[in-house]
């Protein structure tokens, strides 16, 4: 990434424009890749050929893909790709969301270690089976308490870069970690009910 003469200045890899830490706070500007939001942006809505940031699979009679986007099941997507943190938040939407109403601390660091500062309700309940309260399967434990819909929670586990059998598994199995609680799915929706019961 190159910096502009004035100390502070940041510049996109693409466009060349300068940016700020405050511009990085406002997710104008993304440090871990060297691209503007503007550009990002220009990427989604630019065709298949140029650019796939941003979009999804297009398929055609019997499944078969016309244009490819983003897919969280590829490896490409998943492992290999310079974009891969920010990519699923366009795809989502969630980005929009985030220039809307949170706000991030700056440093350069990769997009899924930025520390948001949106206040989130802490959990006060029973002990929960699992010791970190922070990880995916902890988050997703908590979703299901509320209820989801299990194509959401599939889609939202697999965006966080997890795999949502093993998740899944976890929280139809109704015991761990010597704790129990009880599952109801229908319709495609499951909830869990957990009040701190011992297995």
């Amino acid at each position: 990434m190159r910096f502009a003469a004035k100390i502070g200045m940041l510049e996109c890899i693409l466009c060349e424009k300068h940016f700020n830490t405050q511009d990085v706070t406002e997710l104008k500007f993304f440090p871990s890749t060297g691209i503007c939001f503007d550009c990002y942006k220009a990427g989604v809505d630019a065709p298949y050929q140029k650019w796939c940031f941003g979009k999804t699979n297009i398929y055609g009679p019997g499944g078969r893909i016309l244009n490819h986007g983003y897919d969280p099941d590829v490896r490409e997507c998943r492992k290999e790709c310079p974009d891969r943190k920010l990519c699923p938040l366009f795809v989502t939407g969630q980005i929009n969301d985030w220039k809307a109403g949170e706000m991030v601390r700056f440093r350069d660091v990769p997009v899924s270690e930025v520390e948001r500062k949106k206040k989130q309700k802490q959990y006060t309940g029973p002990k929960l089976p699992f010791r970190q309260t922070g990880a995916m399967t902890t988050q997703a434990f908590l979703m299901c308490m509320k209820g989801v819909m299990v194509d959401d929670l599939v889609k939202w586990v697999k965006l966080q870069g997890g795999s949502s059998q093993r998740v899944l598994r976890i929280m139809r199995g109704g015991v761990f970690n010597g704790k129990r609680w009880k599952v109801n799915e229908a319709n495609g929706y499951l909830k869990i009910f957990y009040e701190g019961q011992d297995a």
